[in-house]
């Protein structure tokens, strides 16, 4: 499992809160992974805050390279801590939808596995979610073969707001977020993350288009300064 390289070198801020890079050129491998079917994952821990606990719910959607979803995996993990009341009601369910549908911790990291079938991941945090994939995947004695993309890593590249989280990278873009359980954060990450291309691509053209017609008036201003001999 590997992230990509970056970092803040590559970013000179404007007033308004965007930035001046080349988002395309500098992440063009990632969006060359999306040239083919490509995985969405968020995680859910038993942490309200996210800060720590074991994972108890695992989300992730399938996406094909025209960004349509294929299909869907989501997992109840079955834990010993008791849920907390709060917890169940962002992820929208009652506890004993919750005890019906979790399974043990084995079945769902296999079957999420399964769902990757080695192809790219890409996830938003992924230095606090690797965290727990590694140790889980360790335990468990089980093998990745996929590559991971940070979102949130490219959302710092490419935007300079308060806030980098799901919820602030999308208001900052106008995001409308149906709500904060596992399987609607992986809809909003995929929103991001066509948003983060997207910026790319148009920011590259721009710079292109841009630098083709400095090249044009050049030619014409040295066209023109011939014909006066």
């Amino acid at each position: 499992m590997c992230l990509p390289e970056g970092g803040s070198d590559y970013v000179v801020f404007y007033e308004n809160g965007d930035c001046d890079i080349d988002l395309f050129l500098m992440y063009s491998d990632e969006w060359a992974l999306m040239e083919d079917d490509f995985i969405v994952l968020h995680m859910k821990t038993t942490d309200e805050y996210q800060d720590e606990g074991a994972a108890m719910r695992l989300s992730a959607n399938l996406v094909s390279r025209h960004g349509e979803v294929v299909s869907r995996y989501d997992c109840l993990i079955a834990t010993r801590k008791v849920l907390s009341d709060q917890l169940l009601k962002q992820q929208k369910l009652s506890r004993s939808e919750y005890e019906e549908r979790s399974v043990s911790k084995r079945a769902a990291w296999t079957g999420l596995m399964e769902f990757f079938d080695s192809r790219p991941v890409f996830i938003h945090g992924a230095d606090f979610s690797l965290e727990h994939f590694r140790n889980e995947l360790s335990h468990l004695a089980l093998q990745c073969r996929s590559h991971f993309v940070d979102t949130f890593e490219i959302a710092t590249a490419a935007w300079n707001i308060e806030c980098y989280s799901i919820q602030g990278v999308a208001q900052r873009l106008g995001i409308e977020r149906s709500g904060a359980s596992c399987p609607e954060e992986v809809t909003t990450i995929l929103r991001i993350l066509q948003a983060e291309k997207a910026s790319g691509w148009d920011f590259h053209t721009q710079r292109l288009a841009s630098s083709q017609v400095k090249e044009s008036r050049k030619y014409w201003a040295l066209a023109a300064a011939n014909s006066l001999h």
